[in-house]
Formats: structure tokens, C-alpha cells, sequence
């Protein structure tokens, strides 16, 4: 009994010296995978400060960054409100890890674990991301705030929210809201910097415009002008506003002086036109020659002209401006006067158009004016 109870014990022992043996024989292999691991971790360097990457790894332009000097270059490269531009976008870190993230947009997991990493800082899927980019396009100009309700559209195409464009001042030429860089050309004309940049302020200026004016005026209408340039001037805001309209840019004056010489009549007529200082060049263009318009119906028929109706005379001087920046492709001015909502002139223009369209042609419309006190009936 005694012997087989000693056999036993033996068996048992060298079983265990077995067991362990194979536990080693397991385990040395595993611990030398481990420290390769280790010494291939720690190759992975910074390619900006070249330290050892511990922990998150990020990658821009397919280098490795430490954390720090990631944020570095997304501060550097986006700013803290400043809109991502698509390239941008495409240059954004995609993050990969071994755990879960969640976008902080729709609060799913990202899939494949890859984001973007916006202006905010914060991780959004790429349904999210160009729902942000709209987000972020649609930000006030002025308070850098995300628009919510009533918001007003610049001709630039960026947007400015309700209180913003209330309370901020204007351009008085584009109306577009000015935050910096204010031009103040007369104490009611204020410019943007791109407006104030072919701002119309001295006499020579102002016949360089004339020029361009008189050329387009016979290239797109055939109207020969004829006109003293020295009765052409500038003069300030206010002084405009005195000659009737409060936004007025600019007037003319036609006068028709008659006298009597044995016993016959002479008339000597005088045509005078001024424009307000400091308009850009194509508001310029517009305003001069929609005055000449109305210096070359009176001195085609000066009676048939003092008795026009005033919707039919000032359609008519816009009607002329109109053609001639279409004709210049100066489409945004074009589209000012076409569209002006003044009950005046851009109906008078609208009406023009119309009359146009039923006489069949410029000339025909020169033909009717220079004739007829209003529009036909219909127009």
C-alpha cells in the first residue's frame, strides 16, 4: 500500500513538473511578442517635434502627429470661428483607435472609428461634418453667431441676421453691411472698401466716365450725344438732396431761353448735368447716362418733353441706362435698375421694357418718346 501510495506521488510530481514546463515553453514565445510590440511603438515618431508618439496617434497630410502638435496646426489652419473650406475638409485629420467613438453631432458611433475634427474641436461623423459646413456658412458676417429665422443675403453672398443689419451701418452703394473699413464719402454717403476702391471724386475722373459713357450710349441705342462737358459737375450729397429727391444721385437742368428781335422769336436752349461726388465707377456710368436721357428727349422736342408724365420720362432715362451696362456687362447695375422697387423709376423701367417688347425694337422705342407724353394703353 505504502508503495503504491509513493508511485502515485511520483506520477503527480512529474505530471506538474510537465505542466509547467509547457506553461514556459507557452509563455517565452509570448513575452518576446510582447516587447517586439513595444519596440515597434516606440519608432513611431512626431514627424513635426520628432519626440516618441505615446498614447493617440494622429495623422495630417499622411504624417504622424503627436496630440499636441495636432492641435497646434488645427488651431493654426481653421481659427476658432473660421468657416473649413472643402480642401481644408480633405486635409482634416481622420483619427483611428481601438475603442468606439461617438459623433457629436448624431451621437452614433463613427464608423471604422474615422472623424473629422472641425473648427470647434469636436468629432463628427461625414454626414455631420457637411451638415456643419452648411452650418457654418450660414453664420452672421458680422457676429460670426449661426443664423436662426430672418436673416438678410449681401451681394457678396454672404449672410448678416436681423439685428446685426439693423443696427450695423450701410453701404450706401451695394448696401451691404459695413463691419470694418467704413469709407465715410459725405455725411449721408458711407462705402464699403471695395466700393470706396473706384470712387468718383475729382472732375477728371469724372469725364473718364463720360467718355465710356458717350461711346456705350451710341454703340447700344445709336443716339449721337451732343453735350457741353463743361456743364458737367460734381457736387455733394446734400446739395443733391436740395434739388428735390432725397435719394437722388444726381439731376439735370434743362432750360430753354427765348428772346425777340424784330419781331422774331429765338430760343436758345442750356442743359446742365449734375451727379453726386464719391459714386463708384459703375453707379457712375448708370446715373450719367440716365440724365443725359433726359437731356436728349428736350433737346429733341422740348415742348413734347416739359409735358411728359413723369413715370414715362424717368422710365424712359432708365431704360437708356439699362442698355447701355447691358451692353457694357455691367449685369449687376443692370439688375439694380430693372428690379428697383421705387414706384417711379423701376416701374417706369419695367413698362419700358414692355413697350420695347411690343414696338419691336430700340429704335422704336427712341421714335416713341421722342413723340408721346405716356405709355399706350395696356403697357
Amino acid at each position: 500500500m505504502k508503495t503504491k501510495i509513493l508511485i502515485l506521488l511520483i506520477i503527480i510530481l512529474f505530471c506538474g513538473n510537465l505542466r509547467v514546463s509547457a506553461g514556459t515553453e507557452h509563455y517565452l514565445p509570448a513575452e518576446n511578442n510582447s516587447r517586439a510590440a513595444v519596440s515597434q511603438s516606440e519608432e513611431i515618431r512626431c514627424s513635426n517635434c520628432n519626440n516618441y508618439i505615446s498614447g493617440k496617434k494622429y495623422y495630417y497630410e499622411n504624417n504622424p502627429r503627436c496630440g499636441s502638435c495636432y492641435a497646434k496646426i488645427t488651431r493654426e489652419k481653421l481659427g476658432k470661428n473660421q468657416k473649413p473650406s472643402a480642401s481644408q475638409i480633405r486635409d482634416m485629420l481622420k483619427q483611428t483607435q481601438n475603442y468606439d467613438v461617438n459623433c457629436k453631432g448624431c451621437g452614433r458611433k463613427i464608423k471604422n472609428n474615422e472623424y473629422y475634427i472641425l473648427s470647434d474641436n469636436r468629432k463628427y461623423c461625414e454626414n455631420c461634418q457637411k451638415k456643419m459646413t452648411n452650418t457654418i456658412s450660414s453664420q452672421c458676417i458680422s457676429c460670426k453667431r449661426t443664423i436662426k429665422g430672418t436673416y438678410y443675403k449681401m451681394s457678396d453672398g454672404t449672410r448678416c441676421c436681423e439685428t446685426c443689419y439693423k443696427s450695423l451701418p450701410h453701404c450706401s452703394n451695394c448696401n451691404n453691411v459695413v463691419t470694418k473699413d467704413t469709407i465715410q464719402q459725405d455725411q449721408d454717403y458711407k462705402l464699403c472698401k471695395n466700393c470706396a476702391k473706384t470712387a468718383i471724386n475729382d472732375f477728371n475722373s469724372l469725364m473718364g466716365v463720360w467718355m465710356d459713357v458717350k461711346k456705350s450710349i451710341k454703340q447700344n441705342t445709336r443716339i449721337e450725344v451732343v453735350f457741353d462737358e463743361n456743364n458737367l459737375a460734381l457736387e455733394t450729397k446734400a446739395i443733391i438732396k436740395k434739388s428735390g429727391e432725397p435719394n437722388r444721385e444726381g439731376y439735370s437742368v434743362s432750360k430753354r431761353i427765348t428772346t425777340t428781335a424784330n419781331g422774331i422769336k429765338t430760343h436758345r436752349d442750356i442743359y446742365n448735368i449734375y451727379t453726386q461726388k464719391g459714386l463708384p465707377y459703375t453707379r457712375m456710368f448708370a446715373v450719367l447716362c440716365h440724365e443725359y436721357a433726359h437731356v436728349f428727349l428736350y433737346r429733341e422736342n422740348f415742348e413734347n418733353a416739359q409735358n411728359q408724365e413723369k413715370i414715362f420720362a424717368e422710365g424712359f432715362a432708365e431704360w437708356l441706362a439699362y442698355k447701355c451696362c447691358l451692353g457694357e456687362n455691367l449685369t449687376k447695375e443692370a439688375a439694380k435698375i430693372k428690379n428697383s422697387k421705387n414706384p417711379v423709376y423701376g416701374e417706369g423701367i419695367r413698362k419700358m421694357l414692355r413697350l420695347e417688347q411690343k414696338l419691336g425694337g430700340t429704335q422704336a422705342v427712341i421714335d416713341y418718346a421722342k413723340t408721346n407724353k405716356n405709355f399706350p394703353q395696356g403697357i
